[in-house]
């Protein structure tokens, strides 16, 4: 988040970064890493095993909101969304729903499924 900052003092943008997780619905996950995001519900789940980052078979709790959760609790008048999640953009997108409804806001994402 910090390089973020950088660019936009750089370039005199006007912009929040916020380091929150987001989903579908708001609850308590566990992550691991692979190529791609990994989120399970049990944290007895044991991630497989990964010689080449033994980190990424660790487990880390993480508490996930919604974006509409977090644009209402936050009173924010979002202009710009920017989501590059490794394919995970639709649980997102889900949870965005009123956000996307109630402002006009430009979207900006990548996507690595069909889905999306």
């Amino acid at each position: 988040m910090e390089r973020l900052r950088l660019v936009a003092s750089a370039n005199d943008w006007r912009l929040e970064a916020y380091p929150i997780a987001l989903n579908s619905q708001a609850q308590e996950l566990y992550y691991y890493n692979t190529h791609m995001a990994n989120f399970v519900t049990n944290p007895d789940f044991q991630p497989p095993k990964d010689s080449s980052n033994p980190e990424n078979e660790a487990l880390h709790k993480v508490s996930v909101t919604t974006l509409d959760n977090f644009i209402e609790t936050g009173k924010i008048v979002p202009q710009l969304v920017k989501i590059d999640t490794e394919g995970y953009e639709v649980p997102i997108l889900k949870g965005a729903i009123n956000t996307l409804q109630q402002y006009p806001v430009d979207l900006f994402m990548e996507t690595h499924r069909d889905e999306c």
